[in-house]
């Protein structure tokens, strides 16, 4: 499986964290076999980018992972 996950800027959580402790809770179930970091939402001039609202211009979108999983069946 392949997952595109990251966080919002106004939640102090580190966003992997929380992925990889959910991914924990499967007691082994999944297995991470790689995350790369995708950059921020700012790249590709995707939806994030117009949904900004002006006061939000200045902000930073954080960083987005890309996360290859594989079940172990």
């Amino acid at each position: 499986m392949f997952v595109r996950y990251g966080g919002i800027s106004s939640r102090k959580a580190d966003p992997m964290e929380i992925f990889e402790n959910s991914i924990a809770l499967t007691d082994g179930a999944w297995k991470i076999i790689q995350i790369k970091d995708a950059g921020n939402s700012m790249k590709g001039k995707r939806q994030a980018v117009q949904m900004l609202s002006t006061t939000d211009k200045k902000s930073i979108p954080i960083s987005e992972f890309d996360v290859e999983l594989i079940l172990n069946a």
